[in-house]
Order: C-alpha cells, then structure tokens, then sequence
C-alpha cells in the first residue's frame, strides 16, 4: 500500500519538477536576449550618427542609384542561382517546354513582368536546344536566363 501512494504522489510532484527546470532555463535565456539587445541598440543608435543625407555634398545621388540598382539585380540573381542549384533537373525540364512551375519561380525572381512572361517562356524554349548543347551549371543557366529575360520584347 505504501509503495502505491509513493508511486501516486511522484507521478503527481513528476510534472511540477520538470516544468521548473523548463520555466528557469527560458528565463535564464530570455535574461541573455535582453543584454544582448541592449547592447545592440547602443550600437544601432552609434551607428545612425554616421549616416548621410542623399542630398549632402558627400555623395552623387546618381551614383548611389546606380549601386542600389546593380545590388538589387546581384541579389536577384544570388536568389535565382541559388534555387536553380536546388532544383536544376526539374528548371530544365521545364526550360525544355517552355513553361512549368519552376520556370515560372524563377521568372518571379528575376522580376520578369506577367504580361512579358510568356514571351520569356517562348524565349527560353527556341534557345533551350542551345543550352543543352553542353553541361551547364545552376550558375551558368541562371545567367542565360538572366540575360533572355532582359532581352523580351516589350
């Protein structure tokens, strides 16, 4: 009887123990961030005394145009390479149809506009047996289509 009682009152405290241990490593983790983002926000508030106006004499606005453009355009393609390598065999597949889900998310990420799509697509199509030719990396396509989809008739 006593063993019973033992065994009915541990599996009642069981419970209660481990949601302490639980509750105390989240505090202490919780206590971490904190320190963390208030030394984070000292270096943010430091850092924006540093910023100038565009249309201070320090900088041309043209120019700044111009880098904000070529970054934007270097981060669509990292974005589109790096799916092409996740999905090469299907993204030619589909290049070799001229259309498909894959085709489409990259056309989507290299910004090709809806209504020029499907010339992209008929594009890619008539100059795929070109591709194929010879191996081509995930790198290498993404720049092909890159340049295909700059080339659309508007």
């Amino acid at each position: 009887m006593r063993d019973i009682r033992f065994c009915i009152l541990l599996s009642l405290l069981l419970p209660f123990c481990v949601s302490c241990s639980v509750t105390t490593g989240a505090t202490d983790g919780t206590s971490d961030s904190f320190e963390h983002t208030a030394g984070a926000s000292t270096d943010l508030t430091e850092a924006s005394t540093e910023v100038t106006s565009s249309t201070s004499p320090h900088g041309d606005s043209k120019d700044d145009d111009a880098d904000e453009s070529k970054d934007a355009e270097s981060k669509k393609k990292e974005e589109a390479k790096a799916f092409a390598e996740r999905n090469l065999a299907k993204l030619e597949r589909d290049m070799a149809r001229g259309g498909g889900e894959y085709l489409v998310a990259v056309a989507e990420i290299l910004e090709v506009e809806r209504e020029k799509q499907a010339g992209f697509f008929e594009l890619v199509k008539t100059s795929y047996s070109q591709i194929a030719k010879r191996p081509t990396s995930a790198n290498e396509v993404i720049n092909i289509l890159y340049h295909l989809s700059k080339s659309v008739p508007g």
